[in-house]
């Protein structure tokens, strides 16, 4: 439960966002099924989270 913070969010997948209130409350549960994550091979994992923040072309 959300007590204190000026500025809570949670994103989710790094695209939408929410702003957290007093007394909200975030529930985290486990994905029932196996979750494959795609990746590019010749990047690296650095890279391609720069790459996201950033806009910019790797």
């Amino acid at each position: 439960m959300l007590t204190r913070g000026l500025d809570a969010r949670v994103h989710f997948d790094g695209q939408l966002h929410c702003d957290l209130m007093e007394m909200d409350r975030v529930l985290i549960r486990r994905y029932r099924n196996p979750l494959r994550i795609l990746h590019p091979r010749a990047t690296t994992t650095t890279t391609c989270c720069a790459t996201s923040c950033t806009g910019a072309s790797a």
